[in-house]
């Protein structure tokens, strides 16, 4: 039989429960180090911890991102400051040969290392980073120029035993009316046989981009064919002054070319001269290229420190919505356990029933 409770009794046992819930959150927080464990903890700070849990789960996606961004950004620029170091090269070479007191004989041997500067350019348009062409464009899948071949050069010197010039030599030489080597349509831009990997090479596009934690976009990458293989816009299928590869090429053909195929040997110089013109621009334009990708780089780790620095931001938050103070929920353990060790000293001293006298 359940005896009646007095109103202060019914208080006394109310208070009671009260302190014990209180000692049971204090000795939760203490075990689990969170004061925010389910929604009925705190149910107005659920949305603030549902802003910041979503916030440092997006920032480290883009952390992620931005990881695999600075790989691909860090091996482009060095792949770039290659090329540029290349076309130096060819710059010197191209300015011993245009002089005009090389011979013949050094001219041969100089347009045998301009032939292998074309050769590691061409390389280097076909780097990979995780099985991606990064200067493929949207077509990363495969290289936008295949491995260079000269087996479309022609036999030179292109005379006969008289020192008379032969036919039109094999692809992708022709001559012009007054003699002077030029190349064919379309221009051995890509490589000595004109042969292009992919089809539709000009329709290759480089969109590729990366959102900064900012909430901006920006891109991070550029194709071989702006890069290496820019064409006139008068004539996309001819190269323009700033293609690199049309003018290691033409470059490597004019030291090699005999000085009978020109109608004077002035003629032949000019055509060292212009060659050598061609080299510089196209030099210049690599290295303004190569710039885009220390930008790119630049605006990545500005991305990530920026990220870190946001990261840290919303721990803190995190820690002061979710994080018991542990100092806090000790001290509400011990006074809990003393005020209900001193609230049933009190009853029992005051009343010599005992508790379950009013609950049994």
């Amino acid at each position: 039989m359940i005896r009646g409770i007095d109103a202060q009794t019914q208080r006394f046992l109310i208070d009671v429960g009260r302190t014990q819930r209180k000692v049971a959150r204090a000795n939760d927080q203490i075990n689990s180090g969170l004061k925010l464990t389910k929604p009925s903890d705190a149910p107005d700070k659920m949305s603030s911890l549902f802003r910041i849990q979503t916030g440092l789960q997006q920032i480290d996606q883009s952390l992620r991102l931005l990881a695999e961004q600075r790989a691909e950004l860090e091996t482009a620029e060095q792949v770039m400051q290659q090329g540029v170091k290349l076309m130096d090269k060819a710059v010197s070479l191209a300015t011993q040969g245009a002089t005009g007191t090389t011979s013949a004989e050094m001219r041969l041997t100089i347009s045998d290392q301009a032939a292998n500067l074309h050769e590691q350019m061409v390389a280097l348009s076909r780097t990979v980073v995780s099985n991606r062409f990064i200067f493929s464009g949207d077509r990363e899948n495969v290289p936008l120029y295949p491995e260079i071949s000269r087996a479309g050069d022609p036999v030179l010197p292109v005379t006969d035993a008289e020192g008379n010039p032969l036919p039109s030599p094999s692809a992708p030489w022709s001559y012009a009316a007054n003699n002077l080597p030029v190349f064919t349509n379309p221009a051995p831009v890509n490589g000595y046989t004109g042969a292009e990997e992919v089809d539709n090479i000009l329709s290759v596009n480089a969109n590729r981009e990366i959102t900064h934690p900012a909430g901006y976009t920006f891109r991070v990458a550029i194709s071989a064919v702006e890069i290496f293989d820019e064409r006139s816009d008068a004539n996309p299928a001819e190269p323009s002054g700033n293609n690199v590869f049309y003018a290691l090429n033409r470059l490597r053909f004019a030291l090699a070319a005999p000085v009978e195929n020109f109608a004077t040997p002035e003629d032949y110089q000019q055509f060292l001269r212009e060659s050598l013109a061609l080299v510089k621009q196209s030099a210049d334009h690599l290295s303004r290229k190569s710039a885009f990708y220390g930008g790119a780089m630049n605006r990545v780790l500005d991305g990530v420190d920026y990220a870190n620095k946001l990261t840290l931001q919303l721990r803190a938050e995190l820690k002061e919505v979710r994080d018991a103070d542990m100092v806090e929920s000790i001290t509400d353990l011990q006074q809990g356990q003393i005020h209900i060790d001193a609230a049933f000293k009190a009853r029992s001293s005051n009343n010599q029933r005992s508790l379950f006298d009013y609950i049994g």
